[in-house]
């Protein structure tokens, strides 16, 4: 799509041994250039409660301690998230985020199950560390798909063709379906912050 990767390397964040978190053994961190804009893509980075931006330059925090999720006793507490991307495209010295989740399940399970305890966390409990920043969106993965299935809006109730902010999308994608379809939808996803 017109970037180039200028780096790739693995952080490993600052995390006690008792949270249910652990780092991951690969490299976690891609910085693309291109057409003036810089892209990095955080494979499972972990969103704490204060500014960590000097860790891994993510911009974002966690806000509060509600907790939908009453299994996890850290997030119950407030520490911290993990979602398993976060994109963020740095534009004319704005930064611009969309918080990614992947689910194996089924568009219907995802609606039922788990749109409302991402959304609340990545949508109403992550904001920016500084005011030139802003989380733009949320998309739910999910896997178990079939090969027609679009991409659409948790938004169903909609009374213009104006887009509603911040977006939250479910995005289908499986194995065996065409790349060029997956790059499709990526790249829309990616045109909606500016790239």
């Amino acid at each position: 799509s017109g970037y180039d990767l200028l780096e790739s390397k693995k952080c490993h964040y600052p995390v006690p041994q008792r949270w249910k978190y652990k780092n991951t053994e690969c490299k976690n961190t891609f910085v693309f250039s291109g057409m003036g804009k810089n892209v990095t893509l955080y494979y499972q980075p972990v969103i704490f409660d204060y500014n960590s931006h000097r860790i891994n330059g993510i911009g974002l925090y966690r806000n509060n301690t509600i907790s939908l999720n009453h299994d996890n006793k850290d997030e119950r507490r407030g520490r911290y998230y993990v979602p398993d991307y976060v994109i963020k495209a740095n534009i004319n010295g704005s930064e611009r985020y969309i918080i990614l989740d992947a689910k194996f399940s089924s568009l219907a399970t995802v609606k039922r199950e788990y749109v409302a305890d991402l959304s609340f966390k990545y949508l109403f409990s992550v904001s920016t560390v500084a005011e030139n920043r802003s989380v733009d969106g949320l998309c739910v993965i999910y896997g178990q798909c079939f090969n027609d299935t679009d991409t659409q809006t948790v938004y169903d109730k909609q009374i213009s063709t104006q887009g509603i902010t911040p977006f939250a999308d479910l995005i289908p994608f499986i194995e065996g379906v065409n790349d060029l379809n997956h790059n499709s939808v990526i790249q829309q996803l990616l045109s909606k912050i500016g790239i």
